[in-house]
């Protein structure tokens, strides 16, 4: 008889952050390390991503396979959860949920219908972004918009449930 193994899920969290943000978060990090924080998540990150299509737009092609492979290794790196900042727009560099997509094995797609209902009571425009909530192997991939306020509502909102949803997946 078979038996399966189930590895608990990591309670390490990362941020990729999309530059040229990067100055509008550095000083932010405390507060995110604090909310997070408050939910048990011991272990967070800050990882940076420049994206050269800001500098020539022929690296489109580039940087999507860059911003794949960083997910990607985050994932090997085990972290429970993966949150990506910024790049979830309609521009033409605005690539991240398609990189998310392309390394996923499921979509969450309840949780993504969640927080579309939730963010259109604080944001008009909101329905203008391509957020993807999904899991590869075990761990949680979230785009987030780069409004430091959106971020901070949707991780107040979300946080208890991707806890309480972490329990139950090591269950």
């Amino acid at each position: 008889m078979l038996k399966k193994c189930r590895k608990k899920i990591s309670n390490r969290v990362a941020f990729l952050i999309i530059e040229p943000k990067s100055y509008e978060f550095k000083p932010k990090e405390r507060l995110l390390r604090e909310k997070v924080g408050e939910y048990g998540f011991d272990s967070i990150h800050f990882v940076y991503f420049h994206d050269s299509a800001i500098d020539d737009p022929e690296n489109l092609t580039a940087d999507f396979e860059n911003m794949k492979e960083k997910i990607f290794e985050m994932v090997e790196k085990e972290y429970g959860l993966i949150f990506t900042v910024g790049g979830i727009g309609l521009d033409r560099d605005d690539f991240v949920p398609e990189a998310t997509l392309a390394i996923t094995d499921k979509r969450l797609y309840g949780m993504e219908t969640a927080l579309f209902n939730f963010m259109e009571k604080v944001s008009e425009d909101f329905a203008f972004r391509r957020p993807i909530i999904a899991i590869r192997k075990k761990s949680i991939i979230m785009n987030l918009p780069e409004e430091f306020e959106y971020i901070e509502k949707i991780l107040d909102f979300f946080l208890p449930r991707l806890k309480k949803f972490l329990q139950i997946s090591t269950n």
